[in-house]
């Protein structure tokens, strides 16, 4: 029951206007950022038959998802069922943050051992996956990426 009433306010804020909006990055540009970060890239593309760019990056326990997608639509229904993967994976007990805008929408989940972030602006989507102790590097390459 709590992850459809999550999904709802998440379906909701895809519909509403909120505080801004953000402008997606391109698969090039998020190899790039990464690799000034000092994280292993590894192009996944091959994996993906609707996307136009797919990246694996990894920084010691780090591990960072970018996709780039064909379609705006086919990005908004997989950032949904990746969202919901999300829940499942990290189980009952998490603090929240979801926010969102016009263009976007990122939704934080912390547990105590680990710290979850999934993004999606446009026609991309990031999901972030950490040990809780490397929060502050969490925040880092959510910033620098613009998400």
């Amino acid at each position: 029951m709590k992850k459809i009433k999550v999904v709802i306010i998440l379906l909701f804020s895809f519909i509403l206007v909120g505080c801004g909006s953000k402008n997606s990055i391109t698969g090039d540009t998020f190899a790039s950022k990464m690799t000034e970060m000092n994280y292993s890239i590894k192009d996944v593309l091959s994996n993906y038959d609707y996307a136009v760019s797919a990246y694996n990056a990894y920084k010691d326990e780090v591990s960072v998802f970018f996709l780039k997608g064909k379609k705006k639509y086919d990005v908004e229904g997989i950032f949904i069922d990746e969202y919901q993967n999300l829940f499942s994976e990290v189980g009952e007990n998490y603090d929240k943050k979801l926010s969102s805008g016009k263009t976007w929408t990122s939704l934080t989940l912390k547990t105590d051992e680990k710290v979850y972030y999934i993004s999606w602006i446009s026609d991309s989507y990031i999901i972030i996956k950490a040990p809780k102790d490397k929060t502050i590097e969490v925040e880092k390459v959510i910033k620098t990426l613009g998400y």
